[in-house]
């Protein structure tokens, strides 16, 4: 997705910089990275970006500036039983398709300024010499991006960007420390709830998107939560943890986590019950929070955590 390089899309759009945008645009067997990865390559050979996770990358950055010399788009194929995949390392049985496009600043404007502005975005690719990379607009409901749409005279590959995701971290602890630390690296717009100023202060949090000091009844309300939100109950504490629990399970977002051992995860559940939660939201808790990999310090804990969301970001 462009999001993945969007600010070294908006360093380069500034200085006008030639490059070359390379696409996934199929993938067979074991490759490591999916289609619609992109990786961009400027005409000094800085690159940004995987289409491979490392394989075939030196070969891709070759003909991308050979690209950015003709301004003439192409294909390339990389496979187990081609000569070429052997040399850059594709030996694992994986194969692909790269298409590498020379980058019109003024025409990829628009996509990234709908991205940087956290909207959803549509953009195609014009599989031909020309390359056009240009908005578009959604294809029906229950499309799977990318997807290969044939045209007339050429084909399209569309591709979709979904607004960043969003990790709500309810409770100013230790391990939402190292948690939003870890959300950070992994592109989440974070945002801490913690109506004790301070445990939920600036400094303790530096890489924090935002800190609400509010209830969470003020607090969700301030920032809802939507589908693309992940949402963690660590404080411990009923007085936070329940409030923010009845209106997570009753949200869209995709993964609502709580810690607490099982006889905690019990009681609550009977409280939340109690409270008019359905049994079939109840079950949308994730708890005893993240992946059992015996986690027992705060750092170990919030791997798990991290993990788990990510897992469950997959499924979403």
């Amino acid at each position: 997705m462009l999001s993945e390089i969007i600010d070294i899309l908006q360093n380069w759009k500034t200085q006008n910089k030639p490059a070359a945008l390379a696409t996934v645009v199929q993938t067979w067997g074991s490759s490591p990275r999916p289609a619609g990865a992109h990786m961009l390559v400027s005409s000094d050979g800085a690159f940004e970006g995987s289409v491979s996770g490392g394989c075939v990358e030196s070969a891709v950055i070759q003909e991308s500036l050979t690209v950015i010399q003709t301004q003439t788009a192409q294909k390339l194929h990389f496979g187990v039983s081609d000569q070429s995949a052997w040399e850059v390392g594709l030996a694992c049985g994986g194969k692909l398709d790269v298409f590498i496009t020379p980058v019109d600043w003024q025409a990829l404007s628009p996509i990234l300024e709908n991205i940087a502005q956290d909207k959803p975005t549509w953009y195609s690719i014009t599989l031909d010499e020309t390359g056009k990379v240009e908005p578009t607009s959604p294809l029906e409901p229950d499309t799977a991006y990318p997807v290969v749409v044939e045209e007339a005279d050429t084909a399209k590959l569309i591709l979709y960007d979904p607004p960043a995701k969003q990790l709500f971290v309810v409770g100013g602890v230790n391990i939402s420390q190292i948690l939003v630390k870890l959300a950070k690296l992994m592109d989440y717009h974070v945002i801490l709830v913690d109506p004790r100023k301070s445990f939920a202060a600036p400094e303790r949090f530096p890489e924090a998107d935002l800190i609400l000091n509010n209830w969470p009844e003020e607090a969700f309300q301030q920032k809802p939560i939507t589908t693309s939100s992940a949402v963690v109950m660590l404080t411990h504490d009923d007085k936070i943890d329940l409030p923010a629990l009845q209106i997570a399970l009753r949200s869209p977002a995709f993964y609502v986590g709580a810690l607490g051992s099982n006889k905690t995860q019990t009681r609550r559940k009977e409280e939340l019950a109690a409270m008019g939660i359905t049994s079939e939201q109840l079950t949308r808790i994730h708890g005893p929070i993240g992946l059992d990999i015996h986690a027992r310090q705060p750092n170990e804990i919030a791997l798990a955590i991290m993990a788990e969301i990510i897992a469950a970001s997959g499924q979403n």
